[in-house]
C-alpha cells in the first residue's frame, strides 16, 4: 500500500491585522477552508509562530518489520505527510496594546 500525499490549499496571503488574535482568527479560517490547520510553535512579545498540523513525518513506532504482516497493529496511520508551512504573526513594537 502506497501513500499519495493530497495537494492542500495556499498559504494565506499577507496582510495586516489589528490585532494577533483576528490574525490568527482570519488565517485559522482560511486554512480550515482549505483542509489544513495551524497550531502554536513559538512565542515571543513581539511574533508568534504557527505550524501546519500535518508538519513533520509519520512515525511508525508500532510497525516492527521482524513480525509477521497479519500480527501487525492496523490502521496506525497519521495525518503527517512533511508539508512545511509556517506563518508568522508580528506585533508592531509601538503599539501599547497588552496581551
Amino acid at each position: 500500500m502506497t501513500f499519495e500525499p493530497q495537494a492542500y490549499g495556499p498559504a494565506p496571503s499577507p496582510a495586516i491585522y489589528s490585532d494577533i488574535t483576528t490574525g490568527f482568527a482570519t488565517c485559522q479560517a482560511h486554512a480550515k477552508a482549505n483542509r489544513y490547520a495551524f497550531k502554536r510553535q513559538d512565542r515571543t512579545q513581539f511574533r508568534i509562530v504557527f505550524t501546519c498540523d500535518r508538519a513533520g513525518k509519520y512515525n511508525s513506532r508500532g510497525k516492527k518489520p521482524d513480525i509477521h504482516q497479519s500480527k501487525r497493529r492496523k490502521n496506525t496511520g497519521s495525518k503527517k505527510c512533511d508539508y512545511h508551512m509556517r506563518v508568522s504573526l508580528l506585533k508592531d513594537r509601538d503599539s501599547k496594546e497588552e496581551q
